[in-house]
């Protein structure tokens, strides 16, 4: 299926159609569907976000890897003539997800349409990717009473208009919480590890 439009309801009401029909189900490809440069990739983010908690497919795709003069749908910009390619922030993006929500890993439900969970096979590892598509910072509280109190502390990494997916300090789990605040026009990951199920 294409995803260029659709409400959550529509979302729903898909992924029950399918689990009735047991066919396998791809989102094949899909658009931003508004903003420019940095900000139509976080809105894209936003719609993986939407079409993996409701719609629920076994695979989630971009509609092209590269893509001549642009950088709103691809991860590489191109010019075919000269042969020369970049590395665009939609690869950095992409990467908060799917670099740490591996194959195998499970989506989780969380509370909030601005964040994504999975948690791995094992259940020792937990991964919440965080989204703030405005302008202005948004602080976030994430509980984490669904998982017991093995974790500690959680690895942080971040894309913003500064910043390509890049590491930073580990933010502590206090009293099964984490308090964040996500900058304006930004997507975070959170990893959790534990040596026991986390569930």
């Amino acid at each position: 299926t294409h995803t260029y439009s659709g409400t959550h309801p529509q979302r729903k009401e898909l992924h029950q159609i399918i689990s009735e029909i047991q066919k396998p189900f791809w989102q094949s490809e899909t658009g931003p569907s508004g903003g420019s440069g940095f900000e139509s990739n976080l809105l894209l983010a936003q719609k993986l976000f939407d079409d993996m908690r409701y719609m629920k497919p076994a695979a989630w795709l971009d509609w092209q890897w590269m893509e001549e003069g642009n950088d709103t749908w691809c991860q590489v910009r191109c010019n075919f003539a000269v042969q020369s390619y970049q590395v665009v922030k939609n690869f950095y993006v992409r990467m908060q997800v799917t670099r740490f929500m591996k194959q195998g890993y499970h989506i989780i439900e969380s509370s909030d349409d601005s964040s994504l969970a999975a948690i791995s096979p094992d259940r020792k590892e937990v991964v919440i990717c965080l989204l703030n598509t405005g302008d202005k910072e948004s602080p976030v509280r994430i509980d984490l009473s669904a998982f017991g109190s093995s974790a500690k502390k959680a690895s942080l990494y971040r894309t913003s208009q500064q910043e390509n997916c890049k590491r930073l300090k580990n933010i502590a789990v206090r009293k099964q919480q984490i308090d964040y605040t996500m900058p304006a026009q930004s997507i975070t990951t959170l990893i959790l590890t534990s040596k026991k199920p986390l569930m």
